[in-house]
Formats: structure tokens, C-alpha cells, sequence
């Protein structure tokens, strides 16, 4: 499904009428009145020290979804995960076996003893694919204010082992105790690479 691409004018309009600019000094922090006359879904992104941006949804096919910022970046979610950016210095251009992602087939919040094993690759280094083992654990739980709606969440800690390289980090998932929706994460790139921090506001309707 198409919603923004073919429109592309009338998406910058729409976004820099607002002044959401990707590369601005400070964090763009909207009230949710702002949020709600967006016509489209949306999501703050924060890509490692950068201020906090706006994205919004571009495109849908079925559960993959790319969101797009003002200045062009896409980054593309399934259930909750990063899957695929374009337009960043080193790009995350493919994260394999995402069926059987667990964020997909089971309520993590109530099963975080599952083991997921995936294959990365990212467009400047770590092109060849590299295998990642993901270990999940409960460490804690939060309420979280999504546009003047609390939401309780369970956090999930990801651990992530990749090989050959055996460099290690944790992403962390903050999932809906109602729905089983990721509400929010942080997740890091790739090995070395910077944390992207995801909020979604307004969310998808298929």
C-alpha cells in the first residue's frame, strides 16, 4: 500500500510547513493537538546524538513499514524492530529470518526466555552478512506517555552477540501489557554503530 510516494511535494509541504526539520539545533517535541493534525502515522525518531526528529509513514506493505523524515532518511519497522534504514552514514540494508522474530510470533512480555538467531548486513562494513544471536529477559516494567495516553509497558532487553567479531550489545523493547504492541525502542545499528530510539505516536491502521 502507497501513501506518501507519488505525493513526495505535497509530504515536504506538509512536514516543512510544520518546520520539522531532521537536522534542527534542538529535540522537536509536539502536543498532541500538533500530533493529531498530522494526517498521516507518525513516530519521534533519535538517531544516536542527533536532536529528536518526526517521522511519518511513507509507506505500508503489509507489517513493514517505512517511515520518512523531513530531510528524505527512511527507516523501515516490522512489529516493532528496525529492519532497514536508507540514507544513513552506514546503512542496516538487511536483517534476515524475520519470521521467525519473536517481536512477530509470541508476546515477548509474556515469553523472554526465547533465543533468535538472524543474519545483518550494513552498506559500509559488515557487508558479507553476519550472523547475530538475540537472548531475551524482563527487566522491568513502565508507564509511558504517548501523546496524553499512559500505557503500560514491559521492557524487554534484547542481547545481541554478533559473529565473527563476538562484538556484543543490548536493544531494548518497551511492549504494550494490553495490546502486545511495540510501543517504543531503542536499538542499536550494528556493531559500533549509533542507538536509534523509536516512539510511535500516531500508529498504522491496515
Amino acid at each position: 500500500m502507497l501513501f506518501l510516494a507519488g505525493c513526495s511535494t505535497s509530504t515536504n509541504q506538509t512536514i516543512e510547513t510544520l518546520g520539522y526539520v531532521f537536522h534542527k539545533d534542538d529535540d522537536i517535541v509536539l502536543t498532541s493537538a500538533q500530533l493529531r493534525k498530522i494526517p498521516y502515522a507518525s513516530a519521534y525518531i533519535k538517531v544516536g546524538d542527533l536532536p529528536q526528529a518526526l517521522v511519518v509513514l511513507a509507506y505500508a506493505n503489509g507489517q513493514r513499514l517505512s517511515w520518512m523524515s523531513a530531510d528524505g532518511v527512511m527507516f523501515v519497522t516490522e512489529h516493532g524492530r528496525l529492519v532497514k534504514t536508507i540514507g544513513l552514514p552506514n546503512d542496516l540494508r538487511y536483517l534476515g529470518y524475520l519470521d521467525k522474530d519473536p517481536l512477530k510470533i509470541a508476546r515477548l512480555d509474556k515469553q523472554p526466555s526465547m533465543v533468535w538467531y538472524s543474519v545483518a548486513e550494513w552498506s559500509q562494513k559488515y557487508t558479507s552478512g553476519y550472523p547475530l544471536s538475540m537472548h531475551y529477559r524482563t527487566v522491568d516494567s513502565a508507564v509511558l506517555e504517548v501523546m496524553d495516553e499512559p500505557y503500560k509497558t514491559t521492557i524487554i532487553e534484547e542481547f545481541v552477540t554478533a559473529s565473527p567479531s563476538d562484538e556484543k550489545w543490548k536493544n531494548y523493547f518497551w511492549i504494550d501489557e494490553k495490546t502486545g504492541q511495540v510501543r517504543k525502542f531503542k536499538q542499536q545499528l550494528g556493531p559500533s554503530l549509533p542507538v536509534i530510539e523509536m516512539i510511535f505516536l500516531k500508529p498504522y491502521s491496515s
